[in-house]
């Protein structure tokens, strides 16, 4: 029950437009924590994580991308990130 407490407020968190949010849903999304493994939705919480300046969130989109065979992304994203 906890762990459905924490996934409520993070989504909460997201609603009220909190980047560190975004960036914590996405890893909870691309380890399968909590929820079920969800790549799509992991992208889309690290793009916006990323695009609010969250440096973090952009080197894991990086990791994403590489993951899913795009290096060339992967480093664009790697580059901004630094």
């Amino acid at each position: 029950q906890d762990l459905n407490k924490a996934m409520e407020l993070w989504l909460r968190a997201v609603e009220l437009g909190s980047i560190a949010a975004h960036a914590s849903l996405a890893t909870v999304y691309y380890k399968g924590q909590i929820v079920k493994k969800d790549g799509k939705n992991a992208k889309y919480h690290l793009e916006l994580a990323a695009m609010a300046g969250n440096e973090e969130a952009r080197y894991n989109l990086g990791v994403l991308e590489n993951d899913n065979g795009n290096a060339t992304r992967a480093i664009k994203h790697w580059m901004i990130a630094a």
